[in-house]
C-alpha cells in the first residue's frame, strides 16, 4: 500500500511504496513567520558547487594556501608546508567529493611572551556570494583531524557587503572529528544589504610542545545545505528513495527552474531548486522524482550530460500540482506558460528519443533510450516542450483521435544552437527539437491531417553532420482518412518526385531543393504543394511493372492530380491520390 498518491494518472506511484519519512532539519526547526517580511525575500540560494562535486576543482571557491587572511589569527614563526584539495570517491560524506585543507608550522609561543597557546590558521576556501533568507538556515559537514598539534577549525558566514561574520559554524579546540553537521541562523540583515553573504572555512590549530609553538592540522569540508529546503525524501519499502520537489516553497507563484542532473561521475542524482544544488544521492537508491510546479511560469530541465536519469519509475513533473508535503506560500492557479527542457552537451548520442502526447491537454511522456539505460519522464499541465539531446532518431505519438500534426521550423535560441524543428498536434504542447537524425511521426488511430512544412533549406541539425536526414510518417486505422501534405520550399527550386512502394506507402524526394526525404504508411491522401512563381515540379516514378496512371487538371492552373493503379508485381490497390 502508498501512504499517498503523488499524481493522478499518469503520475501513480506504484503500490508498496511508503514504509517512513526522513528526518531532517527543514522538519526539527519551526519556520519563523515572516509575513511582514515577503517583500525582502529573494529565492533562497546556496554558494556555487556546496558540495564540490564539479570540475574543475574549487569551481567557484576562491582558495588560500593561507596563513588565513581572516582574523583572529595567530602570527606565524613558521609556515612550513599547506596543503588544498578536492579529494574524489566513496571517502565523501555526500556524493564524490569533499575539499581538504591541511598545515603545518609554528607560531608564537611562550618565547616570545605569550602564557597560553595561541590558535593559528592556515589555508582557507572562500565560497562564492550568495542570497539566504533571514531566519533560514545553513548546514555544513565537516570533519577536523590533529596533526602536528591540536585541531581548531573554523567556519563562518559573512555579510558580503559589511564582510564581518555574521554566524558561526564551528570555532574551537576539537580535536579529531568524525564527520559532523553544523548549522548557523541567517540574520536579518538591513534592507541596503540584500541578504546577501558568502562562508569561509580555515583549518586551524592550537600550538603545543614545550614552547607551545607548533600547529598543524587538517580540515574537511562536504555537503552545504539550506533548511528549510524544498525537498521532501521518503523512504519506501524496497529501502530506495521517492523525492518529491516542492515549487513556491519561497513566494507565492514564484517563477521556478529546477534541473535534474547526474554528477560528473555518472553514479550521483542531483536536483537543483533555483541554482542551489538541495539533493544529491546515488543514482541506484532513487526510485521516482516527482516536480510539483505549483503556480508561475516554471522549468524543469533534465540534463543528460553525464547520462541518462535511469531511475526505475522515473521523473514526473506536473507543471500546476501542489505539493502534498508544503502548505503556505505553494498555491496552484492553473494556466502558467510551464516547460520541460530535455538537454544534453556532451557524452554519447543516445539511440532514440520517443515523445508521446498524453490523452489531456498538456499530458505526456518522452522516454529515451541510450547505451547507459533508459531515461522516462512523465508530464502534465505543461505548455512546450524542448528537447536537444543528441539521438538518432526522434519519435512522436499522436493520440488515437482525429489530430491536425504539423511539422515546421522552430523558433530556436535557448538551449539550442543551429536549427530546430518543432511539431504540434491540435493544441497539445509543442515539442521543438534538434541533435536528430530521424524524425518519425506516428498519427495512430483516427483521421489525421499531417502537414510537413519546413519551410527553410537548412534543415534542423543533426546528431551526425548533415542535419536532419529523413521524416517518416505513419498513419493508421481507419483506412480511408489520413492525409500527408508535403510543402516544398519557398524561393528555391523544388521538385517534388513521389515513389510509390505499396498501397498508401511511398517516398516523396526533393530532386533539387535539400530538403528531408519523406517517407510514409499508411495514408490514404498525399499532397505535394509547390510554388508555381519557382518554377516548381511535382511527378511520379511508375514500378517496374505496368501502370496505368492518369493526370487530372485541377480547378487553377497550378493544381492537378495523378489517380492509379500499380501493376500486379506490387501488392493491388490504388495508387493514393497526390
Amino acid at each position: 500500500m502508498s501512504l499517498r498518491h503523488t499524481f493522478r494518472k499518469w503520475f501513480t506511484r506504484r503500490p508498496g511504496n511508503t514504509i517512513r519519512k526522513h528526518s531532517t532539519a527543514k522538519e526539527r526547526l519551526v519556520r519563523p513567520t515572516l509575513e511582514h517580511l515577503e517583500d525582502r525575500l529573494a529565492p533562497a540560494a546556496l554558494p556555487v558547487n556546496p558540495n564540490f562535486e564539479d570540475v574543475p576543482d574549487f569551481t567557484g571557491w576562491n582558495v588560500n594556501p593561507g596563513p588565513s587572511a581572516f582574523t583572529p589569527n595567530a602570527n606565524f614563526e613558521i609556515y612550513d608546508s599547506n596543503s588544498e584539495t578536492i579529494v574524489r570517491g566513496p571517502g565523501a560524506p555526500e556524493g564524490n567529493a569533499y575539499a581538504h585543507l591541511a598545515f603545518q608550522g609554528d607560531n608564537v609561543g611562550l618565547d616570545d611572551g605569550f602564557p597560553t597557546p595561541q590558535t593559528s590558521f592556515g589555508p582557507s576556501i572562500q565560497s562564492s556570494t550568495f542570497q539566504a533568507p533571514a531566519f533560514s538556515f545553513l548546514s555544513v559537514s565537516w570533519r577536523a583531524t590533529d596533526g602536528e598539534s591540536v585541531a581548531h577549525p573554523r567556519g563562518r558566514l559573512f555579510d558580503a557587503v559589511t564582510n564581518l561574520p555574521v554566524g558561526t559554524f564551528f570555532d574551537t579546540d576539537t580535536g579529531t572529528t568524525a564527520f559532523n553537521t553544523s548549522f548557523v541562523q541567517v540574520p536579518f540583515e538591513p534592507a541596503s544589504e540584500h541578504q546577501q553573504f558568502y562562508l569561509v572555512f580555515e583549518a586551524g590549530s592550537t600550538g603545543s610542545g614545550d614552547q607551545q609553538e607548533e600547529v598543524g592540522a587538517s580540515l574537511d569540508i562536504d555537503a552545504i545545505h539550506r533548511s528549510p529546503a524544498p525537498i521532501d525524501v521518503t523512504t519506501l519499502i524496497n529501502g530506495h528513495l521517492s523525492v518529491d520537489v516542492c515549487n513556491d516553497f519561497d513566494q507565492t507563484n514564484q517563477d521556478d527552474s529546477i534541473k535534474i542532473t547526474l554528477d560528473t561521475t555518472g553514479q550521483f542524482l542531483e536536483i537543483y531548486s533555483n541554482g542551489s544544488l538541495d539533493f544529491i544521492a546515488p543514482m541506484s537508491t532513487v526510485d521516482q522524482v516527482n516536480v510539483f510546479g505549483g503556480g508561475g511560469n516554471d522549468h524543469l530541465t533534465v540534463d543528460s550530460s553525464n547520462g541518462l536519469i535511469t531511475i526505475p519509475n522515473g521523473i514526473r513533473f506536473d507543471g500546476d500540482g501542489s505539493c502534498p508535503e508544503f502548505t503556505g506560500n505553494i498555491s496552484s492557479e492553473g494556466g502558467d506558460f510551464d516547460t520541460l527542457i530535455l538537454t544534453q552537451t556532451g557524452g554519447a548520442t543516445q539511440t532514440s528519443d520517443v515523445y508521446s502526447v498524453g490523452p489531456n491537454i498538456g499530458d505526456g511522456i518522452d522516454v529515451i533510450t541510450g547505451p547507459g539505460g533508459t531515461q522516462t519522464v512523465f508530464f502534465q499541465n505543461l505548455a512546450p516542450v524542448q528537447d536537444n539531446v543528441p539521438a538518432t532518431t526522434a519519435t512522436v505519438n499522436a493520440t488515437p483521435s482525429n489530430n491536425a500534426i504539423n511539422y515546421s521550423q522552430g523558433p530556436g535560441g535557448g538551449i539550442f544552437v543551429g536549427n530546430t524543428g518543432i511539431v504540434t498536434d491540435d493544441n497539445q504542447e509543442s515539442y521543438e527539437f534538434n541533435y536528430k537524425d530521424h524524425l518519425v511521426i506516428n498519427a495512430l488511430a483516427g483521421s489525421d491531417e499531417i502537414n510537413l512544412h519546413y519551410n527553410n533549406t537548412s534543415s534542423p541539425a543533426g546528431a551526425t553532420p548533415g542535419g536532419l536526414k529523413d521524416i517518416t510518417v505513419n498513419g493508421a486505422d481507419p483506412t480511408a482518412s489520413d492525409t500527408l501534405i508535403v510543402n516544398g520550399i519557398s524561393g528555391v527550386l523544388d521538385n517534388l518526385r513521389y515513389l510509390p512502394t505499396s498501397v498508401g506507402a511511398g517516398t516523396v524526394i526533393n530532386d533539387n531543393a535539400p530538403q528531408p526525404n519523406v517517407l510514409f504508411t499508411g495514408i490514404e491522401h498525399l499532397n505535394l504543394v509547390v510554388q508555381q512563381a519557382d518554377g516548381d515540379g511535382v511527378r511520379i516514378d511508375g514500378t517496374i511493372g505496368n501502370d496505368a496512371i492518369e493526370f487530372l487538371h485541377g480547378a487553377t492552373s497550378d493544381s492537378g492530380s495523378f489517380v492509379g493503379t500499380l501493376d500486379q508485381t506490387m501488392p493491388p490497390g490504388p495508387v493514393p491520390s497526390p
